[in-house]
């Protein structure tokens, strides 16, 4: 939330604030809590003694803010998913059996966060390749196989094919929609375990079970996208009521403004974004919902108001605005836009 900066600080400075960091420039102030960062067997001691369902919500999420070690994510995102979410005991068999969707999801496979070694396919030329085979798999309607999938992608392509292909198996009411790539994607590589595959693969599907059942994700997927529509709605509310200038340029577009920002909804801010991004994007939004998305693009378009008001032409605005998150990453730099900065006394 923006505040004006000159009376939030005579307020605070009329305040005993000992207990607060102080963090401002020249847009905003950010009041942070100087809580402890818990150290790993703080973590480790508080995922085994409390449950998930009866935790201090405000206190783990402070904590998720906070750089931690990444390893940790594989211990606190399943104490997350497991008092939830029942194990996926049928994951083997929806992974090997075809889902409609196969041939999008061999597509989309090649561009899943491909700037990670990780995901690193096998071949220079494997995206010209991956296009002609779907293209061929199309003209005659042949099941993707595993001699398929091992000619075509690495190791880990090939896990992430299957745990997509499982997800549209279990829920064929919504399927595969692009987008769920990139956040299993994003899960399969944060909760990797390098001496069980298996357990990796079952941890990244459990959560993605979490996100989509126990938080109504997989709304945002279905076809009459009413999900997707009441969020971007609420921005373009938050934009009139905090940014109404920017507001207006908006509505002045020839496209709509979900044609800009569902990608951001689709894959959780994770398509084409820096992993320590996404990552600690993932971790909020596991406890905060989409609360953390409205806050970042919030965030952006102030941070950028300026310089929208400058462009006078549409096509220019249209880019712009298409890129913006990417763009203001690089630009201001990822602590500028995840609100550490919420007013928490």
């Amino acid at each position: 939330m923006i505040f004006n900066y000159y009376s939030k600080l005579k307020q605070l400075l009329q305040q005993d604030n000992h207990d607060l960091d102080l963090a401002t420039n020249d847009q905003f102030i950010r009041i942070i809590p100087s809580e402890k960062k818990w150290e790993d067997d703080q973590w480790k001691e508080y995922v085994q003694n409390v449950d998930f369902q009866y935790m201090d919500r405000h206190e783990v999420l402070s904590q998720l803010k906070k750089n931690f070690d990444p390893s940790l994510r594989s211990i606190i995102y399943p104490w997350i998913a497991n008092k939830t979410v029942p194990p996926p005991i049928d994951y083997k068999l929806f992974a090997q059996n075809p889902c409609a969707q196969d041939n999008i999801i061999f597509r989309d496979i090649e561009r899943t966060h491909s700037h990670l070694q990780f995901y690193k396919s096998k071949r220079k030329s494997s995206k010209k390749h991956v296009q002609r085979a779907s293209q061929q798999l199309d003209s005659i309607k042949s099941i993707i196989d595993e001699k398929i999938l091992n000619d075509f992608f690495s190791l880990n392509q090939r896990r992430l094919f299957y745990l997509l292909r499982a997800y549209a198996n279990q829920d064929p009411s919504i399927g595969y929609v692009q987008g769920m790539n990139y956040i299993m994607g994003l899960l399969l590589f944060l909760l990797d375990d390098s001496n069980s595959l298996f357990s990796g693969e079952m941890k990244a599907y459990q959560m993605f079970l979490f996100i989509n059942i126990k938080m109504n994700w997989s709304q945002t997927y279905n076809k009459s996208m009413k999900k997707l529509k009441s969020m971007v709605q609420h921005l373009q509310f938050l934009l009139q009521q905090n940014l109404p200038d920017i507001y207006q340029i908006i509505c002045n577009l020839d496209q709509p403004f979900i044609f800009f920002m569902d990608q951001y909804f689709f894959g959780l801010m994770s398509y084409k974004t820096p992993i320590e991004f996404s990552a600690k994007i993932l971790d909020i939004f596991i406890i905060q919902g989409e609360q953390i998305i409205f806050d970042v693009l919030l965030r952006v378009f102030t941070l950028n108001r300026n310089e929208i008001k400058q462009l006078s032409d549409k096509d220019e605005q249209t880019q712009f605005i298409k890129d913006i998150l990417p763009m203001s990453i690089e630009k201001f730099g990822i602590q500028a836009l995840i609100p550490n900065s919420e007013i928490i006394i």
